[in-house]
């Protein structure tokens, strides 16, 4: 456990929050049709599942791949391979261009298991910040949680049941038709240190209701930041009604 100095509060690492890694893309298919020339200068035709990459420098690699006839591993230098055309479309691939191609671009996500989807971007909100820690007398770098945080969700943030709809590259009436439920905040005040004590702040949010793509419930509560974080984590709303707007 470390000091926060200008919160005054201690930091222990966030590990009772993770975030999933998802893939900004489907990746490509990775099977490949090569022409390549081995070290006698014997060319060949072989059908390979790509796997992994290994980047020289100067644009040159090496491709791990499982060769479908020989039905093992094998590796295939850069400068060997003549001609590489993806088995799914046909379509002559750039061989400079393989290993971008085939490295996998990750996102970070939502919060694993909450009932609403909070982003990766919402960790300020939740009092998680990037900051040096010791490990074995080792300085490390790691994600770490106020102890007790001090949560700040801000007018405006918005946040959907499912969580999947935030990503989708569709129509918004399109993702529309995926929703269950949104919250968006319309008034907030963080929580603050007084003295030795937290001050809790609060949230107003309106909460509406889907069915079929159309709003059908729209409802207006109020609750301190940790039971509006509690809200987004387990779908159950703690706080107070208020007139609906």
């Amino acid at each position: 456990m470390s000091e926060d100095k200008n919160r005054r509060v201690a930091r222990v690492e966030a590990t009772d929050i993770v975030f999933d890694q998802v893939p900004q893309e489907p990746p490509p298919a990775r099977d490949l049709r090569l022409r390549y020339v081995d070290a006698e200068g014997v060319e060949s035709v072989r059908v390979v599942t790509v796997l992994t990459f290994q980047r020289h420098g100067g644009g040159r690699f090496t491709m791990q791949a499982r060769c479908h006839e020989a039905k093992a591993l094998r590796s295939f230098l850069s400068a060997r391979i003549r001609e590489a055309v993806d088995m799914a479309t046909g379509e002559a691939l750039d061989i400079a261009g393989l290993p971008d191609r085939f490295t996998v671009r990750i996102r970070e996500g939502d919060a694993r298991g909450w009932y609403f989807g909070l982003p990766a971007s919402m960790r300020s909100a939740l009092d998680i910040v990037w900051l040096p820690a010791m490990r074995a007398g080792v300085q490390v770098w790691a994600w770490r949680r106020g102890n007790p945080p001090l949560l700040a969700f801000e007018t405006g943030f918005v946040f959907f049941r499912p969580g999947a709809v935030r990503y989708r590259p569709v129509p918004w009436a399109a993702a529309l038709a995926g929703m269950e439920a949104l919250i968006q905040i319309v008034d907030a005040r963080p929580d603050a240190l007084d003295g030795a004590r937290i001050a809790a702040g609060f949230v107003v949010f309106d909460l509406v209701r889907y069915r079929d793509g159309r709003a059908v419930a729209r409802e207006r509560w109020r609750c301190s930041q940790a039971e509006f974080a509690e809200t987004l984590r387990t779908g159950e709303i703690v706080g107070a009604a208020e007139p609906a707007p």
